[in-house]
């Protein structure tokens, strides 16, 4: 047999230590899909829904979008910036499974978005800088 609605939420609450969407009170441990602290009632799409909603989701696919025009700009990288431009497109178009990774796992993707970006503006400073100094 199947978990009904209210297991799922509070399940899914306890996992991942997913907050109230209203107080923001951290929600592990329940019994009952309902804040301790402000009294909301909450289903599990509103818990996935807030899960997702951090600024951390925005700035990860400005990341996938910003390196994929760098990467596409460089010319010789372009298949790379295919590779970016498509992860930009996943990264807003599976809210649901981003939803459900781990907060670490978000984070790697964070890293893994900004990182040809960081790397060619950072390469462009120095050979800049190097040009003016020599």
């Amino acid at each position: 047999m199947g978990q009904t609605s209210t297991e799922n939420a509070t399940t899914f609450a306890d996992r991942i230590g997913a907050r109230c969407p209203r107080c923001n009170y951290v929600l592990k441990g329940l019994t009952k899909p309902q804040c301790p602290e402000c009294g909301k009632s909450f289903t599990l799409d509103e818990l996935v829904d807030n899960r997702y909603a951090p600024k951390l989701h925005v700035v990860t696919g400005f990341g996938f979008l910003g390196s994929s025009i760098i990467l596409g700009a460089t010319i010789i990288l372009v298949p790379l910036a295919f590779i970016y431009f498509a992860l930009a497109i996943w990264w807003a178009a599976a809210q649901h499974r981003i939803a459900e990774m781990s907060l670490g796992l978000r984070r790697i993707f964070l890293v893994i978005a900004w990182l040809p970006l960081v790397a060619i503006l950072g390469f462009i400073a120095v050979a800049i800088l190097g040009m003016l100094l020599f």
